[in-house]
């Protein structure tokens, strides 16, 4: 990082900050745990309908990962359900995800509905960030079969 000193147009390097012998990503937010299971995504199909269970984290370290799986889930597919009910915590790069993945498919043609559960913290946040008036969000998933 840099900067520049008043009365200067030449930037002057900034001393990194110290880091521990012992560095590890911070444990994620609400968990306490650091090593907590990242994103893991099981997909069932039932007809023309598939539901996309996913579970663990979704963060800006699997986002991309992710949003690839719930693409290939909906391959074929007239409907989607993305299942969060299980799913322990989401960021601002997990939100992009649904967002992404409702655009696209819906100019597919696809429908998308997700399920948070009731009173989760993803249901919270998603209602927080507003994406429970762009997404349909219902409690429980959903399917012909179910």
């Amino acid at each position: 990082m840099e900067s520049t000193e008043p009365g200067s147009s030449l930037p002057t390097a900034l001393p990194a900050a110290p880091r521990a012998a012992d560095s590890r990503p911070a444990a994620r937010p609400g968990t306490g745990d650091q090593d907590a299971e990242l994103a893991t995504v099981h997909v069932e199909r039932h007809g023309e309908q598939s539901l996309a269970v996913v579970t663990g984290e979704l963060d800006m370290s699997n986002s991309e990962e992710v949003y690839q799986h719930l693409l290939d889930a909906a391959k074929e597919s007239t409907s989607i359900v993305i299942d969060l009910v299980d799913l322990a915590f989401i960021d601002s790069a997990g939100i992009s995800v649904l967002h992404r993945i409702h655009r696209v498919l819906a100019t597919a043609g696809t429908a998308v509905q997700v399920a948070t559960g009731e009173d989760t913290a993803v249901a919270r946040t998603l209602a927080l960030a507003g994406m429970d008036r762009v997404l349909p969000v219902t409690l429980r998933p959903t399917t012909a079969d179910r």
